[in-house]
């Protein structure tokens, strides 16, 4: 394969550029890479996640031994952010979705949230869905099966978790918790992690969006 025919987004490239090569999953690259390192979908899909988590974590790392946790921190989860901003444009694209407002009930947004973890590479399945709660499991996630998370020890991992902003509530819950409200149904529909796997709470990540029951 010819390196001018790899894509290739810079750091100047426009969210549509970027969006575009996110949902490119089935391109003529990824193909043959699959064919000459003879893997299944789900075989490359794991490895592209590991290089991913990797990468990620370098730069956290980088980031934390150039300016220190107090001001590399920040920076390394501004990151997320952004990627969080593109990972929701790719998973209203892969559905359809072409306005939060068209976000109406608890199967679209389970659809929708689903789109966007497994953009962001985490890769997770709907494992209920009904008019009035739907469960969305995270089947794979870096932190506790490559074991390259913020912390090694169990017990520290625990220590992390609870205190992470003094609450036992991490940031993959909070957000979790605020995706009925990022699609207008916060109102009506109630969202919470309600399984975490690195705790060993179970084998995997539960996110349960249910409606919300009156006070």
């Amino acid at each position: 394969m010819s390196l001018e025919h790899i894509p290739m987004v810079s750091c100047t490239s426009d969210d549509e550029r970027i969006i575009q090569l996110m949902t490119e999953t089935e391109g003529d690259e990824i193909e043959q890479v699959k064919r000459l390192l003879g893997r299944t979908k789900e075989e490359q899909l794991f490895s592209s996640t590991y290089a991913f988590a990797t990468y990620t974590y370098i730069i956290y790392n980088a980031l934390r031994d150039e300016l220190g946790a107090e001001k590399g921190h920040p920076l390394y989860m501004g990151l997320w952010f952004v990627l969080g901003d593109w990972t929701l444009k790719v998973g209203m694209k892969k559905t359809g979705i072409k306005d939060l407002k068209e976000v109406e009930d608890i199967p679209t947004l389970a659809r929708l949230f689903q789109a966007v973890m497994n953009a962001m590479g985490d890769a997770t399945v709907i494992t209920e869905c009904s008019e009035d709660r739907a469960v969305v499991d995270m089947i794979f996630c870096y932190n506790p099966m490559l074991g390259i998370g913020p912390s090694d020890r169990y017990i520290d991992r625990v220590r992390y978790y609870k205190d992470t902003d003094s609450s036992y509530e991490i940031g993959y819950g909070k957000f979790c918790s605020e995706f009925p409200n990022m699609c207008g149904l916060g109102d009506s529909v109630e969202g919470k992690l309600a399984c975490i796997m690195c705790l060993a709470e179970g084998m995997t990540c539960k996110t349960v969006f249910e409606t919300k029951k009156p006070r």
